[in-house]
């Protein structure tokens, strides 16, 4: 996969995003995003995060963003110390919410964000955010699908 950042900006304003009128359907790649990155194994490449994500209305009228992140990134599997490609396919639903409200409140599917019209969201950085909140603590090949290192006698 060529890396690229196409369509996907790296910060947004909240009120540029009104639901019916904004989208983006690209990737950003995983080098990009160095939280990420350094998570990945050092001797393998990682491959670019396919973002499709949409502003949407919440079913309590809030503005929105869904939609999906998918890819995979080389990890170190804890039983064996080989390389673990995990792969992911995220759904995305989050709504915004100033950071003065008192309590958030649940929106059907709908996860709140701290942000508040006129302040910039630093859409990788949340993106990156949803990726390492699902990584496996200790990441790790399937079961019988580790190779185990060759001892030296």
């Amino acid at each position: 996969m060529k890396d690229s950042h196409v369509n996907v900006p790296r910060k947004l304003r909240i009120e540029q995003l009104v639901p019916g009128h904004w989208a983006c359907n690209g990737t950003v790649a995983v080098r990009a995003l160095p939280r990420l990155a350094g998570l990945c194994t050092a001797d393998v490449g990682a491959e670019n995060v396919a973002v499709v994500l949409q502003a949407v209305h919440t079913p309590a009228g809030r503005t929105g963003l869904a939609g999906t992140l998918s890819g995979r990134v080389p990890l170190r599997c804890e039983r064996c110390l080989g390389v673990f490609w995990w792969s992911f396919d995220l759904p995305i639903a989050l709504y915004f919410a100033p950071a003065t409200a008192t309590g958030v409140e649940a929106d059907g599917d709908f996860e709140a964000c701290e942000a508040e019209d006129g302040e910039w969201l630093e859409l990788w950085s949340l993106l990156e955010d949803e990726i390492l909140l699902t990584i496996p603590i200790a990441p790790r090949h399937a079961a019988g699908a580790c190779r185990t290192p060759a001892l030296a006698v």
